[in-house]
């Protein structure tokens, strides 16, 4: 367990609790609350229609689906190595979401969980933020049932708060902040870097974090694709994160209404994609956030399987 006070906590700490408590005073507060009144308006007539109850039942069912990811660069001791990617949970919106997921989950036999951020569901001020016991009880829900042989890793998304950090890492969860963790195979070894997250708080230590990081077959765990371009640049073999729910409400086809144009690969709200040598994977998400519906997007848990490339692909 990492030590509770160290240096480089309590700075960052410090520094992301001032930026999100700046978030929140900004300007774009006030759109942002329109935003979430106009929302509210047609909760109304959707719900008479029987739209809103539908789009919420869709939003509690999450697909597990599965990967074979080759790597010409992949250590020996980690062929067939399994890794269940959550991303935007966001613990709070869906009621009992936590244990509904679990349920899910229990029988997958994985090597590591990593979550790409936002498992809480503030501070935003579309919607009211979820109360950080709730969060790290919904939490331990999954941490219940799954029994990974390398842990539970993660990194913040905008939606999560500093404060959750100490929490989390009592509870067992690797909370990687612009920082990286080795797990170890016989002599084999794999890298994940994972940074602090770049839409809303990005500084210039979440880069420097993958510029910073043991050589040899290395994974991204940043919350959005905002660092695409650095890690492919440092030799990263695959990157993982989330953010885009996919687009949560789409039409036919997966086509989102309202896409991220966020550079550089905004167009991928979900899915695989591929910068130079490295790998891309974009979550749509297992949770939803404000308004808690998915139409034509559901939501996601990815198990990943990594082998030597000539064993198969995805």
């Amino acid at each position: 367990m990492a030590s509770p006070n160290p240096p480089h906590r309590q700075a960052w700490i410090q520094g992301r609790t001032q930026r999100e408590n700046q978030l929140l005073a900004s300007p774009g507060h006030g759109r942002r609350m329109r935003y979430r009144k106009l929302i509210h308006a047609c909760k109304a007539p959707l719900t008479w229609l029987g739209i809103y109850q539908w789009g919420m039942a869709n939003a509690r069912k999450v697909h597990i689906t599965s990967h074979t990811l080759p790597f010409a660069t992949l250590p020996t001791s980690f062929q067939g190595y399994r890794i269940l990617h959550l991303s935007d949970l966001h613990f709070g919106i869906l009621a009992g979401f936590g244990k509904e997921l679990a349920r899910q989950l229990q029988n997958l036999e994985v090597d590591l969980v990593l979550f790409t951020g936002d498992l809480n569901h503030g501070p935003s001020p579309e919607s009211p933020e979820t109360p950080l016991e709730t969060t790290l009880a919904e939490t331990r829900c999954l941490l219940d049932v799954l029994n990974p042989r390398d842990g539970f890793v993660a990194v913040m998304g905008n939606h999560d708060r500093a404060a959750m950090w100490g929490p989390l890492e009592e509870m067992g969860v690797r909370v990687l902040v612009n920082e990286s963790h080795t797990i170890k195979r016989h002599r084999d070894q794999i890298h994940l870097v994972g940074t602090d997250d770049v839409h809303r708080f990005d500084t210039p230590e979440a880069e420097a974090a993958l510029v910073k990081a043991p050589s040899g077959f290395r994974i991204a765990l940043v919350h959005s694709t905002g660092l695409a371009d650095g890690a492919a640049r440092a030799g990263f073999d695959l990157y993982l994160c989330g953010h885009n729910h996919g687009g949560q409400i789409c039409l036919p086809g997966g086509i989102p209404l309202v896409g991220s144009r966020s550079r550089p690969y905004g167009r991928c709200a979900s899915g695989f994609w591929q910068v130079g040598e490295m790998t891309g994977f974009t979550s749509r998400g297992a949770g939803v956030a404000y308004p808690p519906l998915r139409f034509n997007c559901p939501g996601e848990a990815v198990v990943l399987t990594l082998v030597g490339d000539q064993e198969g692909s995805h």
